[in-house]
């Protein structure tokens, strides 16, 4: 029973020598560093739109309007690790002059789709005059923050 005790004992106190440990580790990286700011911003990652070409071959078809040519997708899909050097680019555009080891904390971003107006043009091969639509056009946005931290 005295040995039970004993390993219950020694256990306890390593459990609590071992946590107060790591947070003294813990509490000391905090005051080795210094909150410089925030950053934020938008990050374009192209459309999607559903197209359209006008049947103006003669005037009968011209009457009849417009023809579907498919959605065509633009967009660009980026990784978090991709967004987060966007925003350590504009940390350091920002704070690198006058700070040095910057690093970002509460890193976050959001995918946002906007609407976007119909548009008209025509068509770029010389001498033609095919007119196209783009309609249901929406753009993907990305929207990052964060706090930037300077390391001493």
């Amino acid at each position: 029973m005295k040995t039970l005790k004993k390993k219950i004992v020694i256990a306890l106190m390593l459990m609590f020598g071992i946590s107060a440990i790591h947070m003294q580790s813990y509490a000391q990286s905090y005051v080795s560093e210094t909150v410089v700011g925030s950053v934020s911003g938008r990050q374009d990652a192209g459309e999607v739109y559903d197209l359209y070409k006008s049947s103006a071959d003669s005037f009968r078809e011209y009457l009849a309007g417009w023809k579907f040519v498919g959605e065509r997708d633009k967009r660009v899909t980026y990784s978090e690790s991709q967004l987060y050097e966007i925003c350590m680019n504009e940390a350091k555009r920002q704070y690198g002059r006058y700070y040095s080891n910057l690093y970002l904390k509460d890193f976050y971003y959001s995918i946002k789709e906007e609407p976007l107006d119909d548009e008209e043009y025509y068509s770029q091969q010389v001498g033609s005059s095919t007119q196209y639509r783009k309609k249901e056009r929406r753009k993907r946005v990305y929207i990052y923050s964060a706090t930037v931290v300077s390391a001493q």
